[in-house]
């Protein structure tokens, strides 16, 4: 195991998932009338990412690719769409429905970025290549906190690139996986 400091997709989606007031039983998102970040903010990364000593090779890729990730989907959350959490879900979902289903689950509903400041990396702890868990903090402009809320993230490596699901599990896309397999099994060589 590998033990950096850097940012990932996680640290967003944990965001919305823990502190932003997500629920899965509300059924009506409350709406914006403009974005939560100002222009100004928007130009800047809402992502702050710690210096990584020694990081070179796969591994700095590997956490350039989270931090701009992590950076996409927030900066587009603070305008409200929500189709950065989709494209960072797992496979199987995507195949159990479409995204406007997506777009009615409460917990996605509720999704947002209202207050915050910035997401900071504190610590990624990697397992292999298939996984990492980022320690984050989110700075919120209504929180007199000093050291932000903290947020351990569960981040996945799939299909070439990081993702952090913000509704998918993990377990569920692996019996999708066994099934994926078993179903190519079976087919042989019919193909």
């Amino acid at each position: 195991m590998r033990r950096i400091r850097s940012l990932t997709l996680g640290a967003l989606l944990s965001l919305l998932n823990g502190l932003i007031g997500c629920g899965g039983n509300e059924t009506e998102a409350p709406q914006l009338a403009e974005p939560v970040v100002t222009t100004q903010e928007a130009s800047g990364s809402l992502v702050r990412i710690a210096e990584v000593p020694g990081a070179t090779g796969e591994l700095a890729d590997d956490w350039t690719a989270i931090h701009a990730v992590v950076d996409e989907v927030i900066t587009r959350l603070s305008y409200g769409d929500k189709s950065g959490l989709w494209e960072n879900e797992f496979s199987y979902l995507h195949e159990q429905e479409t995204f406007d289903d997506y777009l009615k689950r409460g917990e996605v509903q509720w999704a947002n970025v209202d207050g915050l400041e910035y997401v900071e990396i504190k610590d990624i702890l990697f397992f292999g290549k298939d996984s990492a868990l980022v320690e984050t903090a989110f700075y919120f402009n209504n929180i007199d906190d000093v050291a932000g809320q903290p947020m351990p993230l569960m981040t996945y490596y799939r299909h070439g690139r990081w993702i952090r699901p913000y509704v998918a599990t993990i377990q569920h896309q692996l019996d999708y996986d066994a099934l994926l397999r078993q179903a190519d099994d079976d087919a042989g060589d019919d193909w």
